[in-house]
């Protein structure tokens, strides 16, 4: 595989941002919101963080529970950790 992948996805995604930058150069974004302040940010990754952890957690449960991870397990500790 290599960098097959990521030369493909390059080559479909550089056509359509160049097709995008040329149509959108000189729009007026007077009207576009800031990035909020700095507390509203942080909150929000306070919030997205179970979600940007749940990948640490499976693969921890995996190395540590064996050699062979098993679906139904990666599976229910998904599901135990979006119903907590």
């Amino acid at each position: 595989m290599g960098l097959l992948p990521a030369i493909g996805a390059s080559g479909r995604g550089a056509p359509a941002w160049w097709s995008w930058a040329g149509a959108n150069r000189h729009e007026d974004l007077s009207h576009v919101q800031r990035m909020p302040e700095t507390r509203k940010s942080q909150k929000l990754a306070l919030i997205a963080l179970p979600a940007i952890l749940l990948p640490f957690v499976i693969r921890t449960a995996v190395v540590e529970g064996g050699r062979h991870p098993a679906n139904p397990k990666c599976s229910t500790i998904g599901i135990v950790y979006a119903r907590c």
